[in-house]
């Protein structure tokens, strides 16, 4: 059996639930959980409710604005839309798959006016700094500093090393250096030029010709001798005889007197060109008398060109002639004619020497 308490204390309890389900039923606020218009006044689409205060509910209208996230820098740190911060809005770090350098100590300084694009290659690679030097294989030097004058060369496979200037005056690059790099020095005459150097290259080629020469004080010049070109001699001779009255005699380069008889005392022309000079030295023990007496150059014993012609009273006799022009060819043979007059008083003991010049 129940006891009387028992029923006292269930009669209190129903009481109690009673008197509760009529304060709700008639309170002067709707209770929130049931009636959201007594949230601030109602409640829209997008809204999000939070406490704004102890026991009191608050409505956040939603954003318009596209992608907007809940922070809470509202009033008193209430919910509010807003972009995030990424200052002090995020943390970790963002991942290079999304957009990110995956590293947090990372910063870049770019345009400060508009937009710019830079273009990256779709692969991995170093991006060159200024803080190491940029390497061969980089498309560098791989030197960190240069001076004044310096030549880069590659010293070793992928090495650059700097070729100092030459303070010297006038030095030119050669690859006489160890190994053959490059190294600075005179030009080597003796196996570092090849070809000939031109006649403009000496003294600009004034007074240069066919005639003249290069001299040891840098100019050109005309040899002595009238500026004909060296050319080559042949020796004449006729031993000791004396000239006869009124007689023709003939001789050449052999060790004997000369004689009457043409074409036997030939003298070969060994290279062509022209008979420029002939000069005979004749002397005699007895002078004889001053008649004329000429030598002549035969040519082939066909033509005979006068040397000079002398009419001196003296042991010697030179007969000499600087302005011929007598064109040989190789092959051809010359004599020396003497074409004696009749003396008042001979020369005897006469001797003859000399040479003839072709150039």
């Amino acid at each position: 059996m129940v006891s009387k308490a028992n029923k006292v204390l269930g009669i209190f309890l129903l009481l109690a639930i009673s008197i509760s389900i009529i304060g709700i039923a008639f309170a002067a606020t709707p209770n929130p959980g049931h009636d959201f218009s007594a949230s601030g006044g109602g409640v829209a689409q997008g809204d999000v409710l939070y406490g704004s205060a102890a026991d009191t509910l608050a409505a956040l209208a939603k954003n318009t604005s596209a992608t907007r996230y809940i922070s809470n820098t509202g009033t008193s740190n209430n919910p509010a839309w807003a972009q995030i911060d990424m200052t002090n809005g995020v943390t970790g770090i963002l991942e290079a798959l999304n957009g990110g350098t995956g590293n947090g100590f990372t910063k870049f300084s770019g345009p400060a006016t508009s937009e710019k694009t830079f273009t990256l290659p779709n692969a991995s690679a170093t991006i060159l700094t200024d803080n190491t030097d940029v390497t061969v294989a980089q498309g560098g030097t791989g030197l960190s500093s240069s001076a004044q004058g310096d030549l880069f060369y590659s010293s070793a496979a992928n090495t650059f090393s700097a070729l100092t200037k030459d303070t010297n005056a006038t030095r030119y690059l050669s690859n006489t250096g160890t190994s053959n790099n490059p190294a600075w020095s005179l030009i080597n005459l003796a196996n570092g030029v090849t070809g000939n150097l031109p006649v403009a290259n000496l003294n600009s080629g004034t007074s240069a010709s066919a005639t003249t020469f290069w001299r040891g004080d840098g100019t050109w010049a005309t040899p002595a001798g009238g500026g004909s070109s060296l050319g080559y001699q042949i020796m004449v001779q006729a031993l000791t005889s004396s000239p006869v009255d009124a007689q023709t005699v003939y001789f050449g380069q052999m060790p004997k007197a000369p004689i009457t008889t043409a074409a036997v005392s030939k003298v070969y022309i060994r290279k062509a060109g022209t008979i420029t000079q002939a000069n005979i030295y004749v002397y005699s023990g007895t002078a004889g008398t001053a008649e004329a007496w000429s030598l002549y150059i035969r040519k082939n014993n066909t033509t005979d060109t006068l040397i000079e012609t002398i009419s001196a009273a003296a042991s010697e006799r030179v007969f000499d002639n600087s302005s011929l022009s007598i064109a040989v060819a190789a092959g051809d043979y010359i004599e020396v004619k003497s074409i004696q007059p009749t003396w008042a008083t001979n020369p005897l003991t006469t001797i003859y020497g000399g040479y003839i010049h072709i150039e």
